[in-house]
């Protein structure tokens, strides 16, 4: 993912909350700082968050501070009327399963904040991107699986972020992704519930 998609994940996870800068460059772990300010000017002009002046709810000072920009249904960014679709019928010889990615974003969210707190025992980082890369990278999570609630997660953001209508290709990924994780996961609790 891109520091942009982290930094819009996380605004919107933690929504309504307003985060300056140097709160979100430390939270996320972007470095040098600037570079959330120039992503969060990018943002701005696309729509997908507000910029103004106002008391952050980390350091609670007086700054420039950032918020989620909650989408208006049936529109995108650029104004034009979509319909938004949130489930999908996957008609193929592969599956004939709903694909919603709302809800595997969600699941996936639950089953890494889980696996954290059970290897960890510590707070869980706000964005779950951090998350995965970061049990992934400390071999607690499977790097194959991990890539797929990655590319979970991506699809699920470019849906909600940018409205992108998932097409037959994006539904078969979302499909096999889903697959692979999810058989990962029911592996894995049931050997979590014999220990």
């Amino acid at each position: 993912m891109s520091n942009s998609d982290i930094i819009l994940e996380f605004l919107e996870e933690n929504h309504p909350g307003e985060y300056c800068d140097d709160c979100i460059s430390s939270q996320l772990e972007i470095k040098p700082r600037q570079q959330v300010n120039q992503i969060g000017n990018r943002l701005m002009r696309q729509g997908a968050i507000r910029r103004e002046k106002g008391l952050c709810v980390e350091c609670h000072k007086h700054k420039t501070i950032n918020a989620f920009n909650t989408p208006v249904l049936g529109t995108s960014r650029a104004g034009l009327v979509k319909e938004p679709a949130v489930s999908y019928k996957v008609q193929d010889s592969l599956s004939d399963s709903l694909i919603d990615v709302e809800k595997i974003r969600t699941k996936i969210v639950h089953m890494c904040h889980e696996l954290w707190k059970n290897e960890k025992g510590v707070d869980v980082p706000r964005s779950i991107s951090r998350v995965i890369n970061i049990l992934k990278d400390e071999n607690l999570l499977p790097r194959h699986q991990a890539n797929m609630m990655l590319t979970l997660c991506n699809l699920r953001n470019v849906y909600v972020y940018e409205r992108l209508e998932m097409g037959h290709s994006e539904r078969i990924i979302a499909t096999g992704a889903w697959d692979i994780v999810s058989q990962w996961w029911e592996r894995t609790d049931r050997g979590m519930r014999s220990n």
